[in-house]
């Protein structure tokens, strides 16, 4: 796949994955042409709104690897990614407003491979419990293996194995 399409496939994924987070502060922002123009020598840039809030920050080298991370207006990061093997592979995760993670997956080959969990909102004060919502396993951009879906209290509510 050539370096134009894996640039068009990551920015459709950022933004399908972001219709489960549209209260993150969405603004006027071109961080993914930021990401298509990083393409010599290590690239930073950070956008800010209302004096310091910080909108969002990518940090790529001349290999299209780096940390790119959009912000909420109260601090917490909203999405974070992170790219390695020229921009092929990608670990991408969503976060609640109150700073607790609302799902993580992996990317290889512009592909979803490995887990995919979503997790429930949790309170601040109750940050270091993360309990999952859901948990599939994907190879090669298709489910594969059992998928899972959770009730609050952490009890299987349904499951399901793909071959």
């Amino acid at each position: 796949m050539d370096k134009t399409k894996k640039i068009v496939t990551m920015a459709m994924l950022i933004s399908v994955l972001s219709c489960s987070q549209s209260q993150a502060y969405t603004g006027n922002m071109d961080w993914d042409n930021f990401k298509a123009k990083a393409a010599a020598g290590e690239t930073t840039r950070k956008n800010f709104i209302g004096g310091n809030n910080l909108k969002y920050e990518c940090k790529y080298n001349h290999n299209k690897d780096g940390v790119c991370k959009k912000f909420y207006k109260n601090g917490h990061v909203a999405k974070e990614s992170t790219s390695s093997n020229n921009g092929q592979n990608v670990t991408y995760r969503t976060f609640f407003e109150n700073g607790g993670i609302a799902s993580e997956s992996r990317y290889i080959d512009s592909l979803r491979n490995g887990k995919f969990k979503q997790f429930y909102w949790s309170s601040a004060s109750a940050l270091s419990y993360r309990q999952p919502s859901s948990e599939s396993s994907y190879k090669d951009g298709y489910r594969h293996g059992v998928s899972k879906t959770f009730s609050p209290n952490g009890a299987l509510t349904w499951s399901q194995n793909y071959n």
